[in-house]
């Protein structure tokens, strides 16, 4: 395929979503083996050096709304997913976990059972990074 002398270069992209590294492999004499170079090309140099430290995720300030307000939140932000438009009540229920409640469908109107339960479950999840129930 590739004349014998002639071998082209092999690069690897890493990616994560931390930082992006691409390693070149360069073949300085194909009859032994090959000899590894590191190269981080472009930006990726400064990046590396540069990481965050992504040792623990800090819980951040949530905001305290009343039973109304977080209602109105989690019905709309239901009727946003493709079938569930037609949700008609949802319940939210106070517990004793961090945000202080869960919300669940009580009227699916013409909405499958399965789509809503999943769509409810995403956005209890979503509003409990946000809101947190007072009264």
């Amino acid at each position: 395929m590739y004349p014998k002398n002639s071998r082209p270069n092999s690069v690897i992209e890493i990616w994560s979503p931390t930082w992006l590294a691409s390693f070149e492999i360069v073949r300085t004499n194909p009859t032994r083996k090959p000899a590894g170079r590191l190269n981080l090309s472009g930006n990726n140099a400064q990046a590396v050096g540069n990481l965050p430290y992504i040792g623990s995720m800090a819980k951040s300030e949530t905001v305290g709304l009343n039973y109304g307000a977080l209602r109105k939140q989690c019905l709309e932000a239901v009727r946003q997913w493709p079938g569930c438009e037609t949700v008609g009540g949802i319940q939210i229920i106070r517990d004793n976990t961090p945000a202080g409640f869960s919300v669940r469908v009580t009227l699916y109107g013409m909405a499958d059972k399965k789509i809503a339960d999943r769509a409810i479950n995403f956005v209890q999840r979503e509003k409990r990074r946000h809101f947190h129930l007072i009264e």
